[in-house]
Formats: C-alpha cells, structure tokens, sequence
C-alpha cells in the first residue's frame, strides 16, 4: 500500500512488512510495519518528517525506555537516503513500484522544484496490522459501554500529559 500527501513536506507513506530476528529468542518474525519517506526541501528549514524522527529518538524512545507512557506506536528505524529512486523505488516489487513512481511523480508536479526528489529521510514505524482498526472507526462503526469510553479516553489524555512531562506540545492530535 502507498500513499502519498502534500502537507508540510512531500511524503510517500508505505505498507507493508519487514523480516527481522527477535534478538532474545533469535526467531525470525515478521512485522508489519509503516515507511514514511519525506523528500528533503532545498532551504534550511527542517522537513516535517526529521522533526518526526527528532520526537522519536529524543523523546518517545526515552519515555518508553524508561516505562513512562506505552501508549505509543515503536519507532524501529530513522534512515537516511541518498538516492531514493535506485536504492528504494527500485527495489520494490510490481506492482508496488510502478505505484510509488506514480505518487513521486505527482508529488513532483504539484510540489516543484523546493525539494530534492532524489534525498529523503524516513521512519520506520511499527504498525498494529491488519485487524487494527482506527479511532474514528471504533467510535462510529461499533457500540461500545461507558466504561471503555472512558478507558479509551484516559489512555488518550494520559499520553498527551506523558508528552507535556517531557516538554513536548503535541498541537497536532489526530
């Protein structure tokens, strides 16, 4: 699955799994996971996704760490990529390719010339799966008691204070 948005910084946003071993058992696994890949601008200014990946290694990482707050999803990897098209589209398989050098080239067209297309940074992110289902899906599509409101509402809350501890302002909760 790609996905690609034209917020703060063209993004194209992959699905998908890695293998990895698990480093107390040393079995294989495989984990699903989400690859966010930003294209660098051509001004100083920080991209949204290395603001991202300076929340995860310098805040979220830490308060994990240090068993303060587990309502978080795991950042696995923050990468740097020289040559995007070669090293990353490339290797994708069909028709994933195809796809993603669609998305970058819409991106491309409707962003121009302030960012690199062939420089990015991306995240590496745990995702819950495939029997995952989103906030708005849980509230709107299933019935559910007071009680688990409210749970689902304290783990929310408690996650942005959990932040806030660690001088971090979300502003941007969605």
């Amino acid at each position: 699955n790609i996905m690609s948005r034209n917020s703060a910084s063209p993004t194209l946003i992959f699905g998908g799994t890695l293998k990895a071993v698990n480093i107390v058992s040393k079995d294989t696994v495989i984990v699903p996971v989400i690859i966010i890949l930003s294209f660098k601008g051509t001004s100083k200014r920080d991209t949204y996704l290395e603001n991202e990946i300076k929340l995860y290694r310098q805040v979220v990482l830490g308060m994990m760490n240090r068993g303060e707050c587990l309502h978080f999803v795991i950042g696995i990897a923050a990468l740097a990529c020289d040559d995007v098209d070669a090293r990353l589209l490339a290797s994708l398989p069909e028709p994933a390719r195809t796809e993603a050098y669609e998305q970058k080239s819409h991106l491309e067209a409707t962003a121009g010339a302030r960012y690199d297309w062939n420089r990015g940074e991306m995240l590496v992110l745990e995702h819950a799966g495939e029997n995952a289902v989103t906030l708005k899906h849980w509230i709107t599509k299933q019935t559910h008691s007071k009680q688990e409101y409210a749970a689902v509402l304290f783990q929310c809350l408690f996650t942005l204070e959990c932040l806030n501890r660690n001088g971090v302002r979300h502003n941007d909760t969605h």
